[in-house]
């Protein structure tokens, strides 16, 4: 390859990762505007969807029993929702050691259209 061509190519690499990381940046300033202003109630769901989605355990709401092994969303012990959880003793960090064995189910929980849409009122 000839060097205007590998220059161009980077060129276009690096153009690709910043837009990515602006893409990365916007989500989550959009996602803290949504949080800033959920009413308490409505936060806590928010926070708890994942949380009752990864484990599938007898001692928290939304329990369904199954045949074969619960095994929740990928990476979650990662994500800002499974340690507000724990900071905020909502789970006993033994049901997520339970979790750390063997492969997921879920792959990720994404929110598809305008997150606009979770700080609407009711008169909106």
């Amino acid at each position: 390859m000839d060097t205007g061509k590998q220059q161009e190519s980077e060129l276009r690499r690096q153009t690709a990762y910043r837009n990515q990381h602006a893409f990365i940046n916007y989500n989550i300033m959009r996602m803290r505007e949504v949080i800033r202003y959920l009413s308490e109630k409505r936060l806590n769901l928010f926070q708890n969807i994942p949380l009752l989605i990864h484990i599938n355990d007898p001692s928290l709401p939304g329990y369904v029993k199954a045949s074969s092994p619960w095994r929740g969303i990928w990476n979650f012990q990662s994500s800002g929702y499974c340690k507000t959880a724990l900071r905020q003793g909502k789970i006993d960090p033994a049901l997520l050691q339970k979790k750390k064995s063997g492969s997921s189910d879920i792959l990720g929980l994404y929110h598809m259209g305008s997150l606009g849409t979770f700080t609407q009122s009711v008169g909106s």
